[in-house]
């Protein structure tokens, strides 16, 4: 491979999550096992796409404090536990691509680092439970 194919080569994976080692082999008419080998050569590695966190363990920690403290201040009004539930229509899991080449894992920008938060047609649940009653389940489709 000529260093100009090379370079494409690098620019084709480098950052990104786009293309698989079949499909750059086609594009540089060269086998699966040869992209492999330039890749680790360029020290381009595969690398699994991670989830954002929701909390950190520090968050959890005060928001745990707080939740007690409010209700502690709170202990003459009546609670009502709100608890949603979003369930798929599809059935199972489809197994897409979360993983990804980068040289760097610092300069590789979030969109291709992290697993995009993606919408799917789902069905809400949504059920009210007090000390006093439980309310009629509502189900929507969203």
């Amino acid at each position: 491979m000529t260093k100009v194919q090379l370079n494409k080569l690098k620019k084709a994976f480098d950052h990104q999550d786009n293309i698989s080692q079949r499909q750059a082999a086609k594009k540089f008419d060269i086998s699966q096992q040869m992209v492999s080998k330039l890749l680790k050569k360029l020290q381009i590695a595969l690398r699994k796409k991670m989830k954002i966190p929701n909390r950190t363990k520090t968050q959890k920690k005060v928001a745990r404090a707080k939740c007690r403290n409010f209700y502690l201040k709170n202990l003459n009004i009546s609670w009502n536990l709100d608890d949603e539930s979003y369930f798929t229509l599809s059935h199972g899991k489809i197994n897409e691509n979360d993983i990804f080449y980068s040289s760097n894992i610092a300069a590789t920008p979030a969109n291709t680092k992290y697993t995009p938060v993606k919408k799917f047609e789902k069905l809400l649940v949504w059920l009210v439970i007090s000390e006093r009653c439980i309310s009629a389940p509502i189900i929507r489709k969203s």
